[in-house]
């Protein structure tokens, strides 16, 4: 009798079944270098292309926008990071935290760290947002990223947090 009360139970709320929030893939766009671009929505902001890269330890903004952020109260000054960049030099450069962002129109994750770099540099969805689900499922057919848990906002304390050592 438990079991089939465990099966309604589950069959009623599929998600708690599974453990989080299963999310709808969000489209992504390749561009002529064959990078991943994701459309990313802030707060007082026109959406805005950001490119998806694993390998950056932080999410990164460029100056621009954070003059718009912090005009319209979204962002916080954090501190400085020394970070190596992709062609290997060292920078430092300051690190905010953003309110929130939205992926998609679809996940919407809260403090996000994002490292400032200087004038119109492209924008990139980096560890410091990504790691604040529970799962990231990157697909090549159609170009999409699933985001797991989004609207809990995983806590630091659910799993061993991400170390995080230079920019990318």
């Amino acid at each position: 009798m438990m079991r089939i009360i465990f099966l309604i139970v589950c069959l009623m709320s599929f998600d708690n079944c599974l453990g989080g929030d299963v999310d709808k893939p969000i489209a992504m766009h390749v561009s002529e270098a064959g990078t991943f671009y994701i459309p990313i929505h802030i707060k007082g902001m026109q959406q805005m292309d950001f490119l998806v890269d694993t390998g950056s330890s932080y999410t990164i903004i460029n100056e621009n926008t954070l003059a718009i952020l912090k005009a319209n109260g979204q962002a916080k000054y954090t501190n400085q990071i020394k970070g190596v960049t992709a062609d290997g030099s060292v920078k430092v450069v300051a690190l905010y935290t953003i309110q929130s962002i939205d992926i998609g129109n679809n996940c919407v994750l809260k403090n996000v760290d994002a490292a400032v770099f200087p004038g119109e540099n492209r924008q990139i969805l980096g560890l410091s947002a990504l790691s604040k689900v529970s799962s990231v499922v990157f697909s090549m057919s159609p170009p999409s990223l699933q985001l797991s848990d989004c609207n809990g906002n995983r806590q630091e304390d659910r799993n061993t947090p991400i170390k995080v050592s230079a920019l990318r």
